[in-house]
């Protein structure tokens, strides 16, 4: 598979081998999990669009643009997305989305690379195939960062959320919430899925909620019947998935096994609501 001689029955492949090595994944370049070499060549040769994308990757003088747009288009090729989409956020999006229907769990793995990663993989690619043509390039123009007397790939420019979000979908203040909350900092009211509080036991507290008031004074009763607890949505929360711009929230009931997405963050405040 590594020498275009032994393509023989991979015409189309042997002419942009140096390119296929590198998208698949080679030394400098990460493999995409479940996209085997093998399977990436059997679809190259049916596909001429994938040829005329992997062309610009060989020319000394594509631009980033050209090289990120065709790029994509590859990558989305290789996830098998629909011509008609061209965003990779947005078939990432739709494939998990798709995956959590079968009310199993999703690998993300399987799910595309966001854009920010998806960019410096793809410049990584251009700089690896022109260095075994034999053309020198700046690599820190091209997805690497100089560090530590080594190089070391870029993996995106965006962090793993945005920073308000990170800073404001939950505090883990061990007394009262004051000041220093990073919810109140943001105008939030604290939530369940603050560390310690749990949205109940602090100064940042939704005012007048009766149903909240109902339930502790059910909980505190002593002569509580077990009928109500079992009558009501104890939510676990399960894990927080971040999606290009949006963040899954997966809960379960605590009485039942499975498991579902119940909304999304998109960048700004939303509640989250389940039924018993």
């Amino acid at each position: 598979m590594y020498s275009s001689q032994s393509l023989t029955s991979y015409s189309k492949c042997q002419a942009h081998i140096l390119f296929l090595h590198a998208i698949t994944g080679c030394d400098t370049t990460s493999a995409l999990y479940q996209r085997s070499k093998t399977k990436v060549f059997k679809l190259f040769e049916k596909c001429q669009d994938l040829v005329d994308y992997a062309e610009v990757f060989k020319n000394i003088d594509s631009s980033p643009d050209i090289i990120l747009t065709n790029g994509i288009r590859f990558l989305l090729a290789m996830y098998g997305a629909p011509k008609k989409i061209d965003s990779i956020d947005k078939y990432r999006y739709l494939s998990f989305v798709k995956n959590t229907r079968s009310n199993k769990s999703v690998k993300l793995p399987c799910l595309l690379p966001t854009s920010p990663a998806a960019y410096q993989r793809l410049y990584r690619v251009y700089y690896q195939v022109q260095v075994w043509l034999g053309n020198e390039l700046n690599p820190e123009d091209w997805g690497w960062v100089f560090k530590d007397n080594g190089l070391e790939p870029v993996q995106t420019l965006l962090p793993p959320a945005p920073e308000k979000l990170l800073n404001t979908i939950f505090c883990n203040c061990k007394k009262g919430c004051s000041y220093n909350c990073s919810c109140k900092k943001v105008g939030l009211f604290c939530s369940l899925v603050c560390n310690n509080c749990r949205g109940q036991s602090c100064s940042n507290v939704e005012p007048n909620i009766a149903d909240n008031e109902v339930y502790d004074e059910a909980i505190n009763d002593e002569t509580l019947d077990s009928s109500f607890l079992l009558n009501q949505p104890i939510l676990i929360i399960v894990k927080l998935t971040l999606l290009s711009d949006r963040m899954f929230l997966y809960i379960e009931n605590e009485r039942s096994t499975s498991t579902e997405v119940i909304g999304a963050y998109f960048m700004q405040e939303v509640s989250f609501k389940s039924n018993p």
